[in-house]
């Protein structure tokens, strides 16, 4: 009697396994495959371009980013790693602190990056200044994202701001390096 109460054990035991199995689908119709599982994020090395703090020069410092396929998002990602600052202490920022970027559009081979300076931004003093911050950011994208041959630069949606006096930012910027 004992092997009896186990025979239906076991007999109970397949049944159940064979129902939580799915069932093939109906005769003349076909099974869809499951969706793709998105491709894991890649990263890669970028070099972005920030001021030695006691030369004042632009230096090239290694980053690291998540890459997409599309090229804009890309550049945000350097911009928004600029914006980040340096890892190393002998390098500081170029652009003000509170710095954002309000969007980054491409246009052909040019992005067009709009970045919004804090409202206490004093204008900048010199040729130097201005062109440290806008060469940080187009040697940066430039560099990186090679799809764009220049940036043009918008300080708060407008190429004409009164924080730069002596650079033409009406025109797409080349990279320097």
């Amino acid at each position: 009697m004992a092997h009896r109460g186990a025979l239906t054990a076991l007999i109970a035991g397949v049944l159940a396994l064979a129902a939580c199995r799915p069932s093939p689908p109906p005769v003349g119709q076909v099974r869809e495959p499951p969706p793709p599982r998105p491709p894991a994020a890649q990263t890669r090395a970028v070099t972005l371009f920030f001021l030695g703090a006691s030369s004042g020069e632009l230096i090239p410092a290694l980053g690291e980013m998540e890459t997409s396929p599309d090229p804009a998002a890309n550049a945000r990602r350097v911009l928004d790693l600029l914006l980040a600052g340096p890892r190393d202490p002998g390098l500081v920022p170029p652009l003000p602190p509170g710095t954002s970027i309000r969007g980054v559009y491409p246009l052909g081979d040019v992005l067009v990056a709009d970045l919004a300076l804090p409202p206490d931004t004093p204008p900048l003093e010199g040729t130097h200044n201005e062109m440290d911050i806008a060469y940080a950011v187009v040697n940066s994208v430039c560099l990186n994202v090679p799809e764009f041959k220049g940036v043009r630069l918008l300080l708060n949606g407008t190429d004409r701001s009164p924080l730069v006096s002596h650079l033409d930012l009406t025109r797409p910027l080349r990279p320097r390096l």
